[in-house]
């Protein structure tokens, strides 16, 4: 494994295209608050963490083939969340791998790739591609049959969007259903930027470095696919929710003439070095809404190391 990146000094980021997490590459390291995993890992060994007391949480995607018995062991303090169901875990998961850790959190449902509806009882597609035939209670979406009929993930939820976000089945219908939130499940997807106006902005990580004269030419956005954050920055009523708390904060981007600001309805892009700035800005207010979210996303993106974008709504 490549030497592990120190964003700070209780934040390991595991490099990305690691493919394997050797025995005891965290043996008794007590400081270690927060660990970032690729999603190019396949295999964690046995009492990779190992004593770890202040990792509070880390997340384990079906895409890891193996995880051996007891590569989380002695963590007293950890929470460990699968981005699957318990029975559909991979069968190269040892069933101790969890050692002795008592809070293991499976998800209850799966994401819809239409509208980030999470609690379908299937995977939408299988590991041979084969589709579920459940249709998705929020958007109406039926894997299977729309698909065939040419009805894109894209195309589907741009009309759903259209009709302001009829959540299809209203007795499945959540309490305090929040589409915004929904929205941003999508982030396990890899689609094109579908929401124009309608009050979102969206981030996106670069997946490639680009010189600068390449930075806003629209034939490089198929680079920005990978994630996206959602963030609602005024309701249809106009009533402003980002601008209050974060303009001051975001207002440092490298603008297509060349200067240096905010556009709230182009294209803004953050080097590396501000995405750091930035993230230490957000961290150090604690009263931001919803800090953790961009918290977390700017982690991912720093990680990237190559900028990020938001596209203005």
């Amino acid at each position: 494994m490549e030497k592990i990146i120190w964003q700070d000094e209780f934040t390991a980021i595991i490099p990305e295209n690691t493919r394997v997490i050797k025995s005891e590459t965290f043996f008794d390291n007590v400081d270690v608050k927060k660990i970032i995993l690729p999603e190019t890992i396949e295999k964690i060994e046995s009492n990779a963490f190992w004593g770890l007391d202040d990792l509070k949480e880390i997340t384990l995607n079906p895409t890891i083939k193996i995880i051996e018995k007891q590569a989380f062991c002695n963590c007293v303090n950890l929470t460990i969340k699968v981005n699957c169901k318990k029975e559909d875990v991979p069968a190269g998961w040892d069933k101790e791998f969890f050692g002795n850790i008592k809070n293991v959190e499976y998800l209850n449902g799966y994401i819809c790739p239409v509208c980030g509806y999470d609690k379908l009882n299937k995977s939408p597609y299988d590991e041979n591609g084969e589709p579920s035939h459940e249709t998705c209670p929020c958007c109406g979406y039926e894997f299977g049959f729309d698909d065939k009929r040419g009805e894109t993930f894209r195309i589907y939820r741009e009309k759903w969007i259209a009709n302001n976000f009829d959540f299809a089945n209203k007795i499945k219908m959540p309490e305090n259903w929040n589409v915004i939130k929904q929205l941003n499940n999508l982030s396990n997807f890899l689609f094109e930027k579908d929401i124009k106006g309608g009050g979102f902005i969206e981030f996106q990580y670069l997946e490639k470095k680009l010189p600068a004269s390449k930075l806003f030419k629209l034939k490089n956005f198929e680079f920005w696919k990978d994630t996206s954050l959602f963030v609602e920055v005024f309701t249809y009523t106009d009533e402003k929710l980002f601008a209050p708390y974060y303009d001051e904060i975001f207002n440092c981007a490298l603008l297509q003439n060349g200067t240096e600001g905010f556009d709230s309805f182009g294209e803004n892009y953050y080097s590396p070095e501000k995405a750091k700035e930035i993230y230490e800005k957000i961290k150090a207010n604690e009263n931001l809404p919803d800090r953790q979210a961009l918290l977390d996303w700017l982690e991912i993106a720093i990680q990237k190391n190559n900028g990020f974008y938001i596209l203005g709504a």
